[in-house]
C-alpha cells in the first residue's frame, strides 16, 4: 500500500531525502542557497514539515523553522507537525515543537486542540496515548515517555474522563501496562473506578473486542495481582469474568472466576490486612515525622554552632584589630619620646656652647 504521507506527484529532492530517512541530506539541501522552500505545497493533505515531524527528524525541523511557521493552526490537524510527531512517539520532536508554541504564546492551543484526521479536536495527550502506532514494538516506552513529558514538564493534567472513559481505561487498549500505572498515579483514579456506563477496568479489558484473549489475560493479571483490582465487582449484575466468557475469552474468564472465588473466601483476611496496612501506614508516618523532627533539631544545633563559631571569629578579629591599634599607638609614643629626648639634648648642647663662647670672650 502507498503511504499517503509520501504520495507526492513529483517528489522534490527534499521530499525524496525525507522518504529515504536521510536526515543529513535533508539538512544539507535546506542549507543550500537554491533550496526548495515551497513548504506549503500539499499533496494528499501532507506538507514537508509534517513529513519531517512524522519521521522524528528534529534537525530538519530546526532547519525549517526560519523558513516556515511550524505552529500555525492547520485546518486539517493531520498536517500539523505537532500532531504528526506525537502520533508516532517522537518525544524530543514534540518537546521542540511545544517550545515553539510556548514562545508564540499558543501553548494552550497546542495542548488542548490537537486532532485526528476525520475526528473532533482532542487533547494532545489523547493523541500521544491512543493511536494505532503505539501498538508497535518499541513504542510502549515512547508512549510512557511522551506522557511523562506532557505531564511533568508541560503541566498537562491527566483528565479523569474523556469520551466517556478514563485515560487509564484508554491506555488499557494499547496493552501498555507502565502507561496504565502512570495514569492511575497521575490522575488519582482508583483502579476500580467506573466509567459512565458502569464498567471497571476489568470489565473493559474483557468487553473490548480489539483485545485478544492473551492480552486480556495479561492485563487482568496486572490489574488484579499488581494494582489490586476487585474481580467481584458487578456491572449490570455481572462480574468481569462473565463478560470475558461472552467474548469467548476463555483463559481470561477462567482466571477471573478463580480470583472471584478466592476473593470471596478471603474477605475476612482482606479486612484484617487493611487494618494491618493502616496500622503500618500510621507507624510509618509517625516514624517519618520523628525522623523529620530529629533532622530539624540537628539542623538547628548545627546552625547555632555555626553562628557561635562566626561570633567567636568576629570577636577574635576585633581583638586583633584592637591589639594592632595599641601596638601602633605604642610605636608612635616611643617615637615622640625619642624626639623629645633628642630635642632636650640638642637644647642642652646649645646651652653648653653658648656658655663656652662667653668664657672665651672674657
Amino acid at each position: 500500500a502507498v503511504d499517503p504521507f509520501f504520495s507526492f506527484d513529483v517528489p522534490t529532492p527534499l521530499v525524496s531525502a525525507l522518504k529515504d530517512q536521510d536526515e543529513d541530506l535533508a539538512v544539507y539541501l535546506l542549507s543550500l542557497p537554491q533550496a526548495d522552500l515551497d513548504l506549503d505545497r500539499k499533496v494528499n493533505k501532507s506538507t514537508v514539515p509534517a513529513l519531517a515531524a512524522r519521521m522524528g527528524m528534529l534537525r530538519v525541523l530546526q532547519a525549517l523553522s526560519p523558513h516556515c511557521d511550524l505552529v500555525r493552526e492547520e485546518t486539517d490537524a493531520a498536517c500539523a507537525p505537532l500532531y504528526a510527531a506525537a502520533g508516532f512517539g517522537h518525544v524530543s520532536t514534540v518537546d521542540f515543537l511545544l517550545q515553539q508554541y510556548h514562545a508564540r504564546g499558543r501553548l494552550d492551543l497546542a495542548l488542548e486542540r490537537s486532532g485526528m484526521r476525520g475526528e473532533e479536536a482532542k487533547p494532545l495527550i489523547f493523541i500521544a496515548t491512543y493511536v494505532d502506532r503505539v501498538m508497535k514494538v518499541g513504542s510502549i516506552a515512547a508512549a510512557l515517555a511522551m506522557a511523562r513529558l506532557l505531564v511533568e514538564k508541560w503541566g498537562v493534567r491527566v483528565p479523569r474522563v474523556t469520551d466517556e472513559i478514563s485515560f487509564f481505561h484508554l491506555a488499557l487498549k494499547t496493552c501498555n501496562m507502565p502507561l496504565v500505572d502512570y495514569y492511575l498515579t497521575a490522575s488519582g483514579v482508583s483502579v476500580d473506578a467506573r466509567d459512565p456506563s458502569g464498567q471497571t477496568a476489568l470489565h473493559y479489558v474483557c468487553i473490548d473486542e480489539d483485545l485478544s484473549d492473551a492480552n486480556s489475560h495479561t492485563l487482568a493479571r496486572f490489574l488484579v495481582e499488581i494494582k489490586g483490582a476487585d474481580p467481584t465487582l458487578l456491572n449490570e449484575g455481572f462480574p468481569a469474568a462473565q463478560y470475558a466468557r461472552w467474548q469467548s475469552k476463555i483463559r481470561t474468564s477462567q482466571y477471573l472466576s478463580q480470583c472471584g472465588k478466592s476473593s470471596g473466601r478471603s474477605k475476612k483476611g482482606r479486612k484484617k490486612n487493611k487494618v494491618d496496612n493502616a496500622q503500618q501506614t500510621k507507624a510509618s508516618v509517625e516514624a517519618a515525622a520523628e525522623a523529620a523532627r530529629q533532622a530539624a533539631e540537628r539542623a538547628r544545633l548545627a546552625e547555632e554552632s555555626l553562628l557561635a563559631e562566626l561570633e567567636a571569629e568576629e570577636e577574635a578579629a576585633k581583638q586583633a584589630k584592637i591589639e594592632k591599634k595599641k601596638k601602633k599607638e605604642g610605636k608612635k609614643s616611643k617615637k615622640g619620646q625619642k624626639k623629645m629626648r633628642d630635642a632636650a639634648g640638642a637644647e642642652e648642647l646649645m646651652g653648653s656652647l653658648v656658655v663656652a663662647g662667653r668664657g672665651e670672650d672674657v
